[in-house]
């Protein structure tokens, strides 16, 4: 309440300056500038002070009630309007830098985009957003979406392909089957990777729900499908 009584003095002090009259030399002539006169008539003076008055009507002009409240507005204003601009200068650059990254990395999650990029969370969802209607598309695997660049054409079994090596342990059991030529069973998964029995034994059967590997007497392989596409389309080996 105090604060308050301070401001309200302040501003009333500044407010009564500006209502006081004062002269300023016009053309050679002293006249007398009405502050409350809102056609700012001129009238000839009788005062002698013309050399300050020049000074006075400035600061008081300043120093206006209503000047001095639209201050913080003015700033605030130009503030906003910089930071749009900045905002619309880096969208492109955003855009361009989010269609690069899925472009490289095909399957790519949000998350994985942020990392890669550095880019804020939020940014990247609107852009998504914008990219989603015409160059980009998502491909939903259990509750995560990867995306994928439209003009690139994959089919489902592609980005389910690529949306799984996404997962370094399951990129690690099939680099792993691919490379083996004789029997493969469950527990040569877990010697060879260190992974967990309880995780290879996880994997394996989300693998097999996707389709990806098949088993048959208990020993695994990459279904033929698969193989198929990995034979046939150089861009998608596990590297």
């Amino acid at each position: 309440m105090g604060l308050l009584l301070v401001i309200i003095t302040f501003l009333s002090f500044f407010h009564l300056l500006s209502l006081l009259p004062v002269t300023q030399s016009f053309e050679g002539n002293e006249m007398f500038i009405s502050p409350v006169c809102s056609s700012n008539l001129l009238i000839p003076s009788q005062s002698s002070t013309v050399q300050s008055s020049d000074i006075v009507i400035r600061v008081r002009e300043i120093l206006k009630p209503v000047k001095l409240l639209n201050l913080p507005i003015i700033f605030l204003g130009r503030w906003t309007f910089e930071n749009h601009q900045n905002d619309d200068e880096k969208i492109p650059v955003n855009r361009s830098i989010i269609k690069e990254t899925i472009e490289e990395s095909p399957g790519i999650t949000l998350r994985e985009i942020q990392r890669e990029t550095g880019l804020a969370i939020g940014v990247i969802q609107y852009h998504i957003g914008r990219l989603e209607t015409t160059e980009i598309e998502a491909f939903i695997l259990g509750r995560c979406k990867h995306f994928f660049l439209k003009n690139h054409q994959f089919s489902i079994k592609e980005k389910m392909w690529f949306s799984v090596l996404r997962n370094k342990n399951v990129k690690t059991i099939l680099q792993f089957l691919e490379s083996k030529t004789s029997v493969c069973l469950q527990k040569d998964i877990v010697n060879f990777t260190g992974i967990s029995k309880v995780m290879v034994s996880y994997y394996v059967k989300q693998l097999e729900q996707f389709g990806i590997i098949s088993r048959r007497h208990h020993q695994l392989k990459i279904a033929e499908d698969y193989l198929n596409i990995i034979n046939d389309t150089p861009n998608i080996k596990i590297n």
